[in-house]
């Protein structure tokens, strides 16, 4: 930031173009944006200008005019929310916005406009990119979003090449999270007394439990240790029941467990009914949570 004259080509902002402000904002953009302000605002607002106002100011001076390093939209933001003025509900739906927002508002000591995107963040965005919500919220201490927001990235896909920057311990407490639960699911998954069923060479059939049970072909025991296998894979990538159930893949899979009928005379049931079966996934999962 450095105190200069305007530059002779650059636009004013309309909402902020007070005849009587004494001070001028200058955005970082190639063409800049000016916005006019009284310095008694940016002092109520902001910790930082509060501290750089109340140094002695050389006799004669006129209005001053700061260059900042922000863009302009992101000023925009800041100083709507600072001020009061809406700053548009449509530029707060988007993560990087808000992002540059926060940042330029921690660095400007701006606690008010903070306090506005956070409360943005605990809302649509945490939905919408849940893993930037994350690590925004860790940044500033915000637990209680940043702990809903890690609920949602451990269920989805992580592509570790793709990730944005972060904090080393931030990263380590999602994967250790993602982990936990793809070990648990594959443990529970293991033991269920309906996948566990598998004994490497036949299946039988459990729909009358007791009254049936009679062994099925080898072969559907091929077809149930393929889907175990393809639920783990799937599993491990996005670690959700839900994920796994949208996986357009596993449409073959419930094909032939629905083609799996009991050859008993007195059944002829389906060995692994689907609604059975995504059932126990679901119980399955929910003996992964801590």
């Amino acid at each position: 930031m450095s105190d200069t004259a305007p530059s002779p080509t650059h636009t004013m902002h309309p909402d902020f173009d007070d005849a009587d402000a004494d001070v001028t904002l200058i955005s970082g953009d190639e063409t800049p944006t000016h916005f006019r302000m009284a310095s008694s605002h940016l002092s109520r607002t902001s910790e930082f200008f509060r501290a750089m106002f109340e140094l002695p100011q050389s006799a004669g001076e006129g209005a001053a005019c700061l260059n900042l390093d922000e863009d302009a939209l992101t000023l925009e933001i800041l100083l709507k929310l600072a001020i009061g003025l809406p700053p548009g509900l449509a530029r707060l739906q988007l993560i990087d916005e808000v992002a540059r927002a926060l940042a330029a508002a921690e660095k400007y000591g701006m606690k008010g406009a903070e306090e506005i995107l956070f409360i943005q963040l605990r809302g649509p965005l945490s939905q919408v990119d849940p893993l930037r919500t994350y690590i925004l919220a860790c940044r500033h201490g915000w637990d209680d979003v940043a702990t809903s927001a890690l609920e949602k990235v451990v269920r989805g896909p992580l592509e570790l090449t793709q990730l944005p920057p972060m904090e080393t311990a931030h990263l380590v407490r999602v994967l250790v999270a993602r982990q936990y639960r793809i070990d648990h699911f594959s443990t529970a998954l293991s033991t269920s007394a309906v996948f566990a069923y598998d004994n490497g060479s036949t299946a039988c059939c459990r729909r009358y439990p007791g009254a049936c049970g009679n062994a099925a072909f080898p072969a559907s025991a091929t077809t149930w240790r393929d889907f175990k296998i393809f639920v783990l894979a799937a599993y491990a990538k996005a670690p959700s029941v839900d994920a796994l159930l949208s996986n357009l893949a596993l449409a073959v899979h419930k094909g032939n467990l629905e083609g799996t009928f009991c050859c008993s005379r007195v059944c002829l049931k389906p060995i692994w009914p689907w609604q059975s079966v995504i059932d126990d996934l679901r119980r399955c999962e929910a003996v992964t949570l801590p």
